[in-house]
């Protein structure tokens, strides 16, 4: 099985960023309108872990890439 390349990883790492932000913030205001609190703080959790998770994974994948072009050392 062929593994995933460095940069398919990196933008599933901002996918799950974007995602874990998106969900924060509906059910923060959701919260705002009546939903019950173990539901709010479920989705919180569950947009969190997607937050760093997605982050683990953009900066993981993006500093170690061999392919991305450097700058050279100025003196």
């Amino acid at each position: 099985m062929k593994q995933p390349s460095r940069k398919l990883l990196d933008q599933i790492g901002i996918i799950l960023l974007i995602s874990g932000v998106v969900v924060a913030m509906g059910v923060s205001v959701m919260a705002t309108h009546g939903l019950q609190t173990w539901v709010a703080m479920t989705g919180l959790v569950v947009g969190l872990i997607l937050v760093v998770v997605g982050l683990w994974l953009a900066r993981t994948f993006r500093n170690k890439d061999p392919n991305r072009p450097h700058r050279p050392d100025e003196e």
